[in-house]
């Protein structure tokens, strides 16, 4: 109706639909004009590899597209070669797909699922352990392998105060070395991230990550009381 281009960045979540039982998170994208997909962020491939789908590529060439003398040759001239240079700014491009076929040649389709399944099920096994625990809270569903918690305001404890502690949590987390959280906020409240994606991962750097969360935690709450 508008004429308007419809993207999806599905940058990280889309690489959980090579997954059957997730794939219903992308009911409707052959309607879509392009969707973004990045395997560097959840399918074993090196930084940085993201994939484009176009539904006409020409609308990208016919705004991109560049052809000097010195460019020229027969291949494309015939039109028997895509010419990835007609696509970009740039006219020069690194041979980002190598990996991700080498990363599809190694670990094939049934690997690369059982890594995506694995984490979602270390990832809600997560979520339990937060829930589990009444000084957190789990701010938004958790639907892959992501899971946004906090510790609760409670007591004396103001969402404003929650929100230093927070951000105190993870910083004493991150400098640990021994884990690493991002953050983000959310109805502006400060919020963690764990996120499970590691190649490496497994169940019990999960529950190890959450008993020095548990830890640290006891500690910060209790040296804020007795400023208190």
């Amino acid at each position: 109706m508008f004429n308007a281009w419809v993207h999806v960045d599905a940058a990280y979540a889309g690489s959980a639909c090579i997954c059957p039982e997730f794939r219903h998170h992308i009911d409707g994208v052959e309607h879509v004009d392009s969707i973004s997909i990045s395997p560097h962020k959840w399918l074993l491939t090196c930084l940085d590899c993201t994939c484009l789908w176009v539904r006409d590529r020409h609308c990208l060439t016919g705004a991109l597209e560049t052809n000097p003398e010195y460019l020229k040759n027969d291949a494309t001239n015939s039109g028997e070669a895509t010419d990835f240079k007609d696509m970009q700014v740039g006219v020069g491009r690194r041979f980002r797909g190598l990996k991700l076929w080498m990363v599809m040649r190694t670990y094939g389709t049934a690997k690369l699922q059982e890594h995506i399944q694995s984490d979602v099920a270390m990832a809600k096994a997560f979520e339990e352990l937060v829930r589990a625990d009444d000084r957190f809270e789990i701010v938004v569903p958790r639907n892959f392998a992501l899971v946004c918690f906090r510790i609760r305001a409670c007591g004396a404890m103001t969402e404003e105060v929650a929100d230093e502690v927070n951000y105190v949590l993870m910083d004493r987390l991150n400098i640990s070395g021994k884990v690493y959280l991002a953050h983000t906020v959310v109805g502006s409240r400060f919020v963690l991230r764990f996120a499970v994606g590691s190649s490496m991962q497994e169940e019990r750097h999960m529950k190890r990550a959450w008993e020095l969360i548990k830890k640290t935690t006891t500690e910060i709450i209790e040296a804020e009381e007795i400023m208190q």
